[in-house]
């Protein structure tokens, strides 16, 4: 994180040790559960347990050896946080500037390791997640997700951390924001911004 006077940027890159955990593990699935199955694919009376382990077990093993590869070998930010706004180079509309957010929490429960976005309006909704029905929003919704959701848990950061920096840079935007209004001949306005 690089903090210059109204200039703070966080960062975020993918977990080395846990891409090499998660290598490790798809090693000992490969060499344990793959080939014990690979053999009981070959029994006489077993042929259809083993090739359906195996059909459960090598789609496991290609997620795990996909993000593990990707985690060890990419080193450029995945995530980045700025007076800008929020970038997540995974998802097809990676950037959303803090003038489109309203709320910024982390998930709970099953969703712990989510840190997510409430937007502004539904056409902003529209324009940063499209394809986004009235279903899935319903979904969305009821599962605690919000809008936009970036998934910390393969990136080497403190969940609090990113949370704090995030709340933090959104409420600089949200000033700078009443600052320009009220620069721009709204000095008698009076502007009450309620977003967190």
């Amino acid at each position: 994180m690089s903090n210059t006077p109204g200039n703070e940027t966080l960062e975020l890159y993918y977990s080395k040790p846990l891409s090499i955990f998660a290598l490790v593990c798809a090693i000992g699935i490969f060499t344990t559960s793959g080939a014990a199955l690979f053999g009981l694919a070959f029994v006489a009376g077993l042929q259809p347990v083993g090739w359906f382990g195996l059909a459960i077990v090598l789609p496991i093993l290609f997620v795990l050896v996909k993000y593990s590869i990707r985690g060890l070998f990419h080193s450029a930010p995945v995530v980045v946080l700025d007076a800008d706004g929020v970038t997540d180079t995974r998802k097809r509309s990676s950037f959303v500037p803090w003038s489109d957010i309203s709320h910024i929490s982390l998930g709970s429960g099953d969703e712990w390791q989510y840190l997510r976005f409430q937007f502004r309006t539904a056409a902003i909704t529209q324009q940063h997640a499209p394809g986004n029905s009235v279903a899935r929003v319903l979904v969305s919704r009821l599962t605690g997700f919000r809008d936009w959701n970036i998934n910390l848990i393969s990136l080497g950061c403190s969940r609090m951390d990113v949370l704090r920096t995030a709340k933090r840079l959104h409420q600089l935007s949200v000033a700078n924001e009443v600052r320009e209004i009220n620069r721009d001949g709204g000095r008698d306005l009076f502007v009450v911004d309620r977003r967190n």
